[in-house]
């Protein structure tokens, strides 16, 4: 499985203008409403996850600070009280803190610290895909900045804007470039000139890994699947399987020893996950949540150029970020004509059947039928996925490849301006209009309902009134816990504790109080607490924003 091409040598450009240049013109595209506000805006909806994912980074800030015991605090955030250990209910993100954690040091707010981290990962994903294109596949320096344009600001990330534990790629890109060094094949008549062992690579490649594991578990156990696949293609493949055996031989050494070490090292999260796998089970399998045939065509309501196809009545019930993998139709295939005319390559044959492999396993094709459960089965880890279609996001990696081949190809041969409108077109294609919420609104909304917990209380719960449905209670009161200091009995995450019964903490008649109060005493019964233990916080919803605006100092 050679994944080196030695007779396409790397260009000698070194200019940074261009790659700059695409990077902010991503950058100001995707981020144009955070940015024209003055990070006023805050990217995505409130009401789904961008609160949740800054309320654990903020969680694994405190506590990497803190001298907390890790069973106390770690691992176990002011939520669902007094469970404890719900930290591998959700993605971890350990290894990203830092990119959060520098702003919060800096002085910077939660939210604003948060709008500072995901500018850093998208640019992080943008670097990452620029080298990965240089070094791995030997494009220049043009090709790899409008590849890593669209591998960095691809409609699939921004389609799930909500969900930024998804969009840090970077390790998976660096895994990548580490595999090629790792696999490199460049045979020699002498034994003695042969390659040593790369066991620095390999310790990059389990380093890599590691740290996505410790990041977020969906592309993690994604790119497991395509390592898998792509070692299955090179030993099945009679062209491919000399190079792959030579590459195992050569390394077998590091790849064990690292291999070990990252195991190790992964342990005490793996651990942790297996344990709340065991207290709240595995998903069950729902087909609607399997890659589709038109998953790859769908590209949000929100995009601006293609979000009147998720309001078409067929695709309607699937108008989700879920299965909004497309890359718009231009940037499609163009990407399908780079790899085509550079199928000679071997690198590249493995890459379109390692992507087709991936989309062929998670592929509803017939009714309810798929490969999936067969995976589930075969692959530890496949149980913990619920939505199995979100493997779009790492089908980005064969499409900013196939763009920068086809950019690298044309170059000298198609006039310059309309190679920069072509890349503008296929930018546009990834663009989406504004989805974001008021940073300050959600600050104000925070320190008032913390002014209403008593310190002395042992925990609280928060209960919502006003209108028919609150989606924010819960992130509400879970970051009134962190700034007060006082646990919630509240609390929203990829699973919740046994038994606990109170997802909809908003109260609209008699009998949703009276359900909402039933509820709430199962579960202090169930956890051996009293309703003394628990300050009850009732919120009126109605004339919130009017009083925002009539705050203090507001204007």
């Amino acid at each position: 499985m050679s994944l080196a091409h030695p007779s396409d040598p790397v260009k000698s450009e070194r200019s940074l203008f261009l790659p700059i240049l695409c990077w902010l013109a991503g950058i100001l595209v995707t981020f144009h409403p955070m940015l024209r506000s003055g990070f006023e805006h805050v990217p995505g909806w409130p009401s789904q996850d961008p609160r949740l994912v800054n309320f654990f980074l903020e969680h694994r800030w405190e506590t990497l600070l803190s001298l907390l015991p890790p069973e106390r605090g770690f691992w176990s955030p002011p939520i669902f009280f007094p469970h404890e250990g719900v930290t591998t209910y959700s993605e971890p993100l350990i290894a990203v803190v830092p990119l959060y954690g520098v702003w919060r040091a800096l002085g910077a707010p939660p939210l604003l610290a948060y709008e500072l981290f995901v500018l850093a990962i998208w640019s992080l994903n943008y670097v990452a895909g620029c080298v990965l294109l240089r070094r791995s596949f030997r494009v220049g320096v043009p090709a790899a900045a409008v590849g890593a344009m669209v591998f960095a600001f691809a409609s699939s990330r921004v389609a799930n804007m909500t969900k930024q534990q998804l969009v840090p790629h970077f390790f998976l890109a660096l895994a990548v470039i580490a595999l090629f060094e790792i696999f490199r094949d460049e045979p020699s008549e002498s034994a003695a000139a042969k390659p040593p062992p790369a066991w620095g690579w390999t310790g990059v490649f389990f380093a890599a890994v590691t740290a996505q594991l410790y990041t977020a578990f969906y592309p993690f156990y994604f790119f497991g699947l395509a390592v898998v696949a792509a070692l299955a293609w090179g030993l099945v493949l009679p062209s491919f399987r000399a190079a792959t055996l030579r590459g195992l031989r050569r390394n077998a050494a590091p790849l064990s020893v690292a291999g070990a070490l990252a195991l190790v090292a992964a342990w005490p999260l793996a651990s942790r996950y297996l344990g709340a796998a065991g207290e709240v089970g595995l998903r069950e399998y729902n087909s609607t949540k399997l890659t589709q045939w038109f998953s790859s065509f769908l590209m949000g309501p929100s995009n601006w150029l293609y979000g009147w196809a998720d309001r078409l009545p067929r695709f309607r019930p699937w108008s989700r970020s879920t299965h909004a993998n497309g890359l718009g139709a231009v940037t499609t295939i163009v990407a399908a004509i780079g790899l085509f005319r550079a199928r000679s390559r071997r690198s590249v044959v493995v890459i379109v059947l390692v992507a087709a492999t991936l989309l062929l396993l998670t592929l509803r094709v017939w009714g309810d039928w798929s490969l999936w459960p067969i995976v589930q089965t075969l692959a530890p880890g496949g149980g913990a996925i619920r939505a199995v279609a979100r493997i779009g996001t790492l089908l980005v990696f064969p499409a900013a490849i196939g763009v920068a081949l086809f950019f690298e190809q044309q170059a000298g041969r198609t006039p310059v301006m309309l190679l920069v409108l072509l890349a503008a077109f296929c930018l546009a294609e990834q663009a989406h209009r504004e989805l974001s919420f008021e940073r300050t609104f959600y600050e104000w909304r925070t320190e008032r309902i913390a002014r209403e917990i008593d310190p002395g209380c042992a925990s609280f719960f928060l209960v919502t009134t006003g209108g028919r449905e609150d989606p924010d209670v819960h992130d509400d009161a879970m970051w009134v816990a962190l700034a007060s200091g006082v646990p919630t009995i509240n609390g929203r995450s990829g699973n919740v504790p046994p038994g606990w019964d109170l997802e909809d903490a908003h109260v609209d008649s008699p009998e949703e109080r009276a359900s909402i109060e039933a509820a709430l005493d199962r579960w202090l019964a169930r956890s051996g607490r009293t309703r003394a233990d628990v300050c009850r916080i009732e919120i009126d919803r109605t004339r919130e924003r009017t009083d925002w605006r009539a705050r203090p100092g507001a204007g």
